[in-house]
């Protein structure tokens, strides 16, 4: 079934117009846009938003918080955590590839990976 979301989301939804406008069926667009993606994401809150050409993968080993949104053309890979309130502007990448590195007598590479978490707002 996740094949479905993936062709739905790749082959239609992301080529819908921007949310950034005043057009009638911008809500629309906006709902059935991260419904699908939330679909695809391993965990997703509430009143999430999607933006036209989103590229988050397969959607695998992301997390993304209540009222987050994935700006227009962004480009994401998991593992990733977003938290909650994070506004994400147009065309901003986020690959997450950040290497542990405690053992200095081990190669970086051999060691494995943190994963990253974005905007934890703790109030």
């Amino acid at each position: 079934m996740k094949y479905v979301f993936l062709l739905f989301y790749y082959g239609i939804l992301q080529h819908f117009p921007a949310t950034d406008n005043n057009l009638p069926i911008r809500n629309f667009v906006r709902k059935l846009r991260s419904w699908c993606a939330g679909k695809l994401f391993d965990a997703h809150g509430k009143n999430i938003n999607v933006e036209k050409g989103a590229d988050f993968g397969t959607g695998n080993g992301i997390r993304i918080g209540t009222n987050s949104n994935l700006g227009i053309n962004c480009k994401i890979r998991g593992p990733l955590e977003i938290g909650e309130d994070v506004m994400m502007g147009p065309n901003v990448i986020i690959i997450t590839s950040n290497h542990k590195h405690d053992d200095v007598n081990q190669h970086m590479i051999y060691q494995g990976y943190y994963p990253p978490r974005k905007g934890y707002n703790r109030r």
